[in-house]
């Protein structure tokens, strides 16, 4: 008789708990989906030692965010907001298929389109993003890394502050850091002293709603502010 498939989980401690007491809404839709194709399904724990083993480990691997390092695996991410997720065979959501397909406007339903956007921006920002204003400033929300150029990036975070100030050399600049982010001595010196030679720039500490809400436009590397921007019907410029 042969072996019922498997589809094991690999997730952070309390993601596992939730998903495991049917508490994760996307994770019960696979759940649901390949167990009615006869699979089982398993959950450990995201660690190192748990992601190395699944290689040698029967059946299929589901990581979350982390890299499908095998072929028998793939990870899946939350698309920016909830409830959309994306499974992917690689990471790197610069090398997503929808990061590397063209917009063609023409097929998009007009009337469905601005209904979406209307219903999500209601839901996500309630009134505010429909009452935006525009105060003058660039808003500048950085990740971590700030002194590092990665592959992903046309320049290092503080490089992209540079640029700005030197192509916009009118407006204020706002920079906000990432409140998920551990930011080392060197790399807040680096952006202190930038801002002491530019006294346009003042530097906080999340806050993107409200910066959203009254910014001309956003320059940014993480291109969720981005996406979040044009609920406020805010431009963006990505590094």
């Amino acid at each position: 008789m042969p072996e019922t498939p498997i589809l094991t989980f690999y997730l952070h401690r309390q993601l596992r708990k939730r998903a495991e007491t049917g508490n994760h809404n996307f994770i019960n839709k696979i759940r649901c989906v390949v167990e009615e194709s006869g699979f089982e399904v398993a959950f450990e724990n995201q660690d190192d030692s748990s992601l190395r083993k699944s290689a040698s480990r029967p059946g299929y691997a589901m990581f979350h965010m982390g890299d499908p390092f095998h072929q028998r695996a793939l990870t899946m991410r939350r698309a920016y907001q909830y409830p959309f997720w994306a499974i992917e065979n690689t990471s790197k959501r610069w090398d997503w298929d929808v990061a590397r397909t063209k917009f063609s406007v023409c097929e998009v339903n007009r009337e469905e389109a601005e209904g979406f956007y209307k219903f999500w921006r209601k839901r996500q920002f309630g009134e505010a993003a429909a009452k935006a204003s525009r105060q003058g400033f660039v808003y500048l929300p950085l990740q971590g890394k700030l002194q590092d150029h990665r592959s992903f990036q046309t320049c290092s975070p503080l490089q992209m502050v540079e640029h700005v100030l030197e192509n916009d050399p009118i407006r204020p600049v706002i920079v906000s850091l990432h409140p998920s982010e551990s930011y080392t001595s060197s790399e807040l010196s680096a952006l202190e002293e930038l801002a002491s030679r530019y006294p346009r720039i003042s530097i906080r500490m999340g806050g993107m709603a409200d910066l959203l809400a009254t910014c001309d436009y956003v320059v940014t590397q993480n291109s969720s502010v981005a996406y979040f921007g044009y609920f406020f019907a805010k431009p963006s410029v990505l590094f």
